[in-house]
């Protein structure tokens, strides 16, 4: 679902970040801008890194403004993928490090059925 953004500042914050390389991040003072809850943005969760709250955009295109409370700034990137339009893909290509611990969860934990199940087909 695209959230608009709804006040020109964060849309000037999301015009920045695009001409950024993918990753960067803005530090945003709280006294140029609205609240996110006044600009259209959506309450969100986010990988912990000392925010009090996340809040999120998702742009038509389908990459996620991500704005991080910080106390007196926003600390803002662009997201390759919004939560909102694709969790898994937001997870793979936004939070790698994630998505290959839940790779290798996986796969432990099917190397350990196929052993169990093995050994309990072995036992008469």
């Amino acid at each position: 679902m695209t959230r608009p953004i709804a006040n020109d500042a964060w849309a000037g914050v999301a015009t920045t970040l695009a001409g950024l390389p993918a990753g960067a991040r803005l530090i945003v003072p709280k006294r140029v801008v609205p609240p996110p809850s006044q600009a259209g943005a959506t309450w969100s969760l986010g990988l912990w890194r000392g925010q009090t709250a996340d809040w999120r955009w998702t742009l038509p295109d389908c990459r996620g403004l991500h704005a991080q409370d910080f106390g007196s700034s926003w600390q803002v990137h662009l997201d390759q993928v919004s939560p909102s339009c694709d969790l898994a893909e937001h997870v793979r290509r936004d939070v790698p490090r994630i998505y290959l611990a839940a790779g290798a969860i996986t796969v432990v934990s099917l190397v350990a059925t196929a052993v169990l199940l093995l050994t309990h087909a072995r036992t008469p």
